[in-house]
């Protein structure tokens, strides 16, 4: 099957993520379990990067990102996917 993954750039204060939408097969997982926020986050950071190898996991992915960046990536990949509406997460700072 072609590649028909749909991919967006979340820039969070010049740091640039690659996000997919969650599948509505793993939507429907993530409503019957207590999923990890970390856990969505690495799974749209793989499925964007198109690869088999998991390239994020939950460990890397903490050392990675802070508190903020999180929420941010979070609430994009929930709005991206259908489930969240979209605006106030753009992730930019505003000093």
């Amino acid at each position: 099957m072609p590649d028909q993954i749909r991919r967006k750039t979340v820039t969070i204060d010049g740091a640039e993520f690659i996000i997919s939408p969650l599948t509505l097969k793993r939507t429907r997982e993530l409503a019957k379990e207590d999923t990890e926020t970390i856990s969505v986050i690495a799974y749209s950071l793989n499925r964007a990067a198109g690869s088999d190898d998991t390239e994020y996991t939950k460990e890397n992915l903490e050392d990675l990102l802070d508190a903020h960046s999180r929420t941010v990536l979070f609430n994009e990949i929930l709005a991206f996917s259908g489930l969240r509406q979209e605006g106030g997460a753009t992730g930019e700072s505003k000093a």
